[in-house]
């Protein structure tokens, strides 16, 4: 009800005088968030008690930041709804009102909060869509014969601070480890195995995504719920459930895929056609500029951000939703 009500306020307040300020309000929210994200990172290091820390790189020193969500991999996918449109609207030079010395300082400390955060897929799809990105403005100043500033600097701060960073923060582990500390940060990938699938976090994962296809296998019309896919998996390896603790463990991953064993095949139907209409904007005919800029800006926020979720769950994270209430919005 929150999710709809939120697209329900968007959609009806939203208008070509304040579209801005709505964006803006959005954007600056992620910086605040990351501020708080690079404090959580800072304290215990310099002897300060800890700021709801999850998990660890090196107990009680060296924090994996997840700032007010539930783990680095879920904040990582909330960072990654809002810096793809900070690239592109400053490559477009919409700054929304916002000024430029602040603009790139946002920017900066956004990709820190991202860096910092150590969700080795978020990073890694950050710079996938860096890499991307970059080579499109480099194709655009070719064929253009002009690099602005804004276009420039749109890679070139996240592509310093992301390098500048991970630098620091590899300096510091070894530091804190000792030699070859800077390898913990592939640990449980699988990465040093021949076998990349025998790492934990692999491992985990692409189990999880197993048990929730065999969920929508012995439920293929109709589905369990959101609410019924952990319940669902916890009684093929549990007896007697008595509460939500006992069946916590048993979580889906894979949004799609949770969809699917959630609403069954009925339901995954509905949910693609939404996802379709919410990107058709993208295949009408029209020039860019104006309100398109906008709208793909908050696209490729989407993209990366759903693509994060294949690996995560649940569809239901109000950041997610508030994201596409502002793209129908737009």
């Amino acid at each position: 009800l929150l999710n709809v009500a939120t697209i329900f306020f968007v959609v009806n307040f939203m208008n070509r005088d304040n579209m801005e300020g709505f964006i803006r309000l959005y954007l600056v929210s992620f910086f605040a968030l990351s501020l708080f994200g690079i404090v959580q990172y800072i304290t215990p290091q310099i002897g300060l008690q800890p700021i709801e820390v999850g998990q660890w790189w090196v107990p009680d020193v060296l924090p994996r930041v997840n700032a007010f969500t539930y783990e680095p991999s879920f904040f990582a996918t909330y960072l990654l709804f809002g810096m793809p449109a900070m690239l592109v609207l400053l490559a477009r030079g919409k700054l929304v009102g916002i000024p430029q010395w602040l603009f790139y300082t946002m920017l900066a400390v956004d990709v820190t909060a991202l860096m910092v955060c150590s969700s080795r897929t978020g990073i890694l799809l950050f710079l996938v869509f860096l890499a991307g990105f970059m080579v499109s403005i480099i194709v655009r100043w070719i064929r253009e014969r002009r690099l602005g500033l804004h276009l420039a600097m749109s890679f070139a701060v996240p592509l310093f601070v992301a390098a500048s960073v991970l630098l620091i923060m590899d300096m510091r582990l070894r530091q804190v480890n000792g030699d070859g500390g800077h390898a913990s940060y592939m640990l449980d990938t699988g990465w040093k195995e021949k076998d990349i699938t025998r790492g934990n976090s692999f491992k985990s994962r692409i189990q999880a995504m197993e048990k929730t296809f065999d969920v929508f296998q012995k439920n293929p019309v109709i589905g369990v719920s959101l609410g019924g896919i952990a319940p669902w998996i916890a009684t093929t390896r549990l007896t007697d459930i008595t509460s939500n603790d006992q069946v916590k463990p048993f979580e889906g991953t894979n949004v799609p895929l949770e969809v699917l064993a959630a609403s069954g095949v009925i339901g995954f139907v509905v949910f693609c056609i939404y996802i379709f209409l919410l990107c058709r904007p993208l295949l009408k005919k029209g020039p860019d500029g104006g309100d398109k800029d906008y709208y793909i800006a908050l696209f490729w926020g989407f993209a990366l951000g759903f693509i994060m979720l294949v690996e995560n769950q649940n569809i239901l994270r109000p950041y997610v939703w508030a994201h596409i209430a502002l793209m129908v919005g737009v």
